[in-house]
């Protein structure tokens, strides 16, 4: 009887873990004010070593949240285009793992009326080795997290 009960403690103790490292990912994005909740499934992919940290995720959504972010994020525009694919291609050339490079897209679908913020990375200065860029396409529901700190 009470090797039952120290099986079914362990069984519990395993169940709520299971369902903490669950929503964990969802829990680390909320932290982020920037990341906007109710995303169906994301991708973190974080590298962090001491004096360089790189992270590139991607958050995926079931409807637009255009609405959700246009009070703080830009449109993307012919004037501010340039920029923001200034840093997607630092990213993809520069910090982007190996095992990912040319295999994603986010510069390929950079359009105007899709939405970016630009923040830097881990210093008060903004640099194309210091710098957060979230990147939202509007058309694949998609918001992608570029962030490099040196």
């Amino acid at each position: 009887m009470k090797l039952k009960k120290i099986i079914i403690a362990i069984l519990l103790i395993f169940f709520i873990g299971g369902i903490c490292f669950i929503f964990s990912s969802e829990e680390e994005a909320r932290e982020d004010v920037k990341i906007i909740g109710g995303f169906y499934d994301s991708a973190v992919n974080e590298k962090v070593v001491p004096g360089d940290a790189i992270c590139y995720s991607e958050y995926y959504y079931n409807t637009n949240i255009s609405k959700d972010i246009s009070s703080t994020y830009l449109s993307v525009d012919s004037e501010n285009i340039a920029e923001v694919r200034k840093y997607m291609e630092r990213f993809e050339d520069r910090f982007l793992y190996s095992t990912d490079k040319g295999k994603k897209d986010f510069t390929e679908n950079l359009d105007e009326g899709d939405y970016y913020f630009l923040d830097s990375g881990c210093s008060s200065e903004l640099s194309e080795n210091h710098f957060k860029l979230y990147y939202y396409d509007s058309e694949a529901y998609t918001l992608y997290y570029m962030w490099r700190c040196q």
